[in-house]
């Protein structure tokens, strides 16, 4: 089904995916131009993982096309790779929610790089990068028997410190418990994230989801998403954790799988010695509340002083959605 046939469609979208009845009510045309795709990213699943839009432009296109073709698309974040730079291995990207753009998104770029896979401008194997607002995300390509690629980013460190003084949390936690012994810690490898530790599986449904105090705890601190997050398996390796990533600040109010945020958890895990030089792997698992259940992968490195120096997050993604679109009517080529 392409995307103009789900255009007239009125469905009511799955949680966490916003494409069909709101492209109808945004009353966006979407012409013939561009290569457009939607991908499941991070699935643990048939219909889980987030979603991701991906569109590929052969020229620069102004901001608010941009902003206008995110929109339209209703993904989570949309990806704009400059398809000149992708051919040399080295593709600059631009990362847009439905309200504004934002400086590195994890799960959009595994669904770029399966996408220029697919698309053939990038081998199924080797080595790539992408040029984003929040810096370059080295990759690592390699295309299974099955044809799913797995994309393995490199992330680093930008930020990390722990709160020391009080944030008042009890409208978002509700009766959730917050795991007193872990300290709440904002980090982060291209976005900045509130991370919030709460004792078990069954206080991450607690939670209070009124977006307007998401915004305020989030703007109190300088966050972008707050991820609450419960530790399932310290003891085992990969250790398990699972996460409810509350990006309202951004964009949607809660998103199934996100690859910066089970980064920036990773270094939080190693600075409380959970994640240690011998046991360096993270198991995240997402979404199941949303009925798109997600599982990220993520390996530290440390260096000789025992310190986090950089995560490799692993995931795939999988095509659910291919169009060619063009958006003349939201300003042209400018």
């Amino acid at each position: 089904m392409s995307l103009r046939d789900m255009k007239e469609l009125e469905v009511t979208p799955r949680a966490g995916v916003d494409t069909a009845a709101s492209v109808e009510r945004r009353n966006v045309g979407l012409e013939l131009d561009h290569q457009a795709f939607l991908y499941e990213s991070f699935a643990a699943q048939s219909f889980g993982g987030n979603v991701a839009g991906v569109v590929l432009l052969d020229q620069p296109r102004p901001n608010h096309w941009l902003q206008g073709i995110a929109a339209a698309l209703g993904a989570p974040t949309t990806g704009f790779v400059d398809l000149p730079s992708a051919a040399l291995h080295a593709a600059r990207v631009r990362f847009f929610t439905p309200r504004q753009e934002i400086a590195a998104c994890g799960h959009v770029t595994v669904a770029i790089a399966t996408a220029l896979v697919d698309e053939d401008v990038w081998p199924g194997a080797g080595a790539a990068s992408v040029q984003t607002q929040g810096g370059e995300v080295a990759l690592t390509l390699a295309t299974h028997r099955h044809g799913l690629t797995t994309v393995t980013m490199v992330q680093r460190q930008r930020l990390l410190e722990r709160i020391a003084g009080s944030v008042a949390l009890e409208p978002l936690l509700g009766k959730a418990r917050r795991h007193e012994d872990l300290p709440l810690a904002l980090a982060g490898t291209g976005l900045r994230h509130l991370f919030v530790p709460v004792v078990d599986e069954q206080d991450l449904l607690r939670l209070r989801l009124d977006e307007p105090e998401i915004v305020r705890i989030a703007e109190k601190v300088g966050a972008d998403t707050i991820a609450i997050y419960t530790i399932v398996g310290a003891a085992q390796d990969p250790v398990e954790v699972r996460v409810r990533d509350l990006c309202a600040p951004i964009g949607a109010l809660k998103e199934p799988a996100s690859g910066t945020t089970s980064a920036g958890l990773a270094f939080v895990l190693a600075d409380q010695e959970v994640l240690t030089p011998s046991r360096r792997r993270l198991e995240v698992t997402m979404g199941g509340e949303m009925g798109r259940p997600s599982r990220v992968q993520v390996e530290l490195e440390f260096g000789k002083g025992g310190q986090a120096t950089q995560a490799r997050v692993s995931g795939t993604a999988r095509r659910v959605l291919a169009e060619r679109l063009a958006g003349d009517d939201l300003g042209g080529r400018g």
